[in-house]
């Protein structure tokens, strides 16, 4: 009897291992563990065209470029000159600058009381050391008035060097007439227009005007070409 019982003892135990067996088998199995992805990392493909930061720095700022400065010069105004005289040159160069004058001109410019009022000795020293050709400032002189209306060849070498207009002196005066490359037949046609303007004139008095010693001085062939030309 004791056998029988410690029999079916055994036989329940090894029934209920093995039932706990497959139960355990099954659920190991019916639950996969977990996997986990290998994770790839890029990598980067080096750009032949990159250029790092520190190339950068390296390549894209240029060395600054050293210019010098030439060194100011006084070579405009002589040594030994004294303050008054270094102002009076200045203002003589600004004057030629801008327009002819001749040598006297330019001093009585400079020493008028309408003008600059430098005294005559600095005024003179100006002109002495401006370094003006006189001549080619005479020419200067020529051409302006040339612009401005018409001249003979003797009534511009009149103006020039008159007192009471450049005063250039003669010969200067003669050079600018000589080269200023003037038309005189057309310089006689627009001085007698101007005249005809003003005023009724004959063609014999317009050719006096023209010609005369007192008037503009154009030659009689010069005067009559004019009044042929304006029709007189």
């Amino acid at each position: 009897m004791k056998k029988q019982m410690v029999l079916l003892t055994l036989t329940l135990t090894f029934c209920l291992t093995g039932c706990g067996a497959s139960s355990g088998s099954t659920s190991a199995e019916s639950t996969p563990k977990p996997t986990v992805a290998a994770t790839s990392v890029p990598t980067s493909t080096p750009d032949p065209t990159a250029v790092t930061t520190s190339e950068l720095a390296e390549t894209s700022t240029p060395e600054p470029t050293m210019i010098s400065t030439p060194e100011p010069t006084d070579a405009a105004l002589p040594e030994g000159a004294t303050a008054s005289q270094q102002q009076a040159l200045l203002s003589a160069k600004s004057y030629l600058a801008m327009s002819g004058f001749s040598y006297q001109g330019l001093i009585d410019q400079l020493s008028s009381d309408y003008g600059d009022q430098f005294s005559v000795e600095d005024a003179t020293y100006a002109a002495d050391n401006c370094g003006a050709d006189w001549n080619e400032q005479a020419l200067r002189s020529a051409k302006d008035y040339l612009d401005y209306s018409g001249f003979s060849y003797q009534g511009l070498i009149d103006q020039l060097s008159s007192d009471y207009g450049d005063k250039y002196t003669v010969e200067q005066a003669t050079y600018a007439a000589d080269n200023c490359g003037a038309d005189w037949n057309a310089e006689a046609v627009e001085a007698g227009q101007s005249y005809l303007d003003m005023g009724g004139f004959s063609r014999d008095s317009l050719i006096d005007q023209l010609s005369s010693d007192y008037g503009d001085k154009f030659t009689v062939d010069q005067a009559t070409y004019a009044a042929d030309q304006l029709g007189l």
